[in-house]
């Protein structure tokens, strides 16, 4: 009796393995199956906004902060009200962007320690020391989860407030 608890132990822990590796994998595909879809993964993005330059008979293709830079940039000094408002606005999409881009960094650190954390857990439990560990495996599922969504939910985001 104990040798067959030993092996069924064994056999479950092998399958969460497999299963810790395909939820991995899931998270990476789904992410990236949506970004593909919103052409942030190609080489050769066109930008949502074109801006016109008429002085130098160009146009370019940018982002809102983009746009915003730009005409933050006016020489003119009668227009020092509008230069001050577009300075103060590029600033916020500044701060915005690297909010963002901490996110992204702690998401990423979040996604490596617990890609390892999963597989921990699962040799944890092929020795019987599972009840040693802070998280189980399922509320560790919902926070991989959790956290593999967030770059998810910020392309729709970014998706929605490009079409507004």
């Amino acid at each position: 009796r104990e040798h067959m608890e030993g092996i069924y132990n064994f056999a479950t822990s092998l399958l969460l393995l497999i299963g810790t590796l395909i939820i991995i994998a899931l998270g990476i595909y789904i992410n990236k199956m949506f970004c593909s879809y919103n052409n942030i993964n190609q080489e050769t993005v066109e930008l949502p906004i074109r801006v016109n330059v008429k002085e130098a008979e160009y146009s370019f293709s940018t982002t809102y902060t983009g746009v915003v830079r730009y005409y933050a940039q006016i020489k003119n000094p009668d227009l020092i009200g509008e230069k001050i408002m577009y300075t103060f606005i590029y600033l916020i999409f500044a701060i915005l962007n690297l909010i963002v881009a901490i996110i992204f960094l702690i998401r990423m650190l979040a996604m490596m320690i617990g890609s390892v954390y999963g597989i921990i857990i699962v040799a944890a439990r092929v020795i019987g020391r599972e009840n040693l560990l802070p998280m189980d495996y399922q509320h560790w599922l919902i926070s991989f989860f959790s956290v593999s969504l967030i770059q998810t939910m910020l392309v729709f985001a970014n998706s929605i407030a490009s079409i507004v």
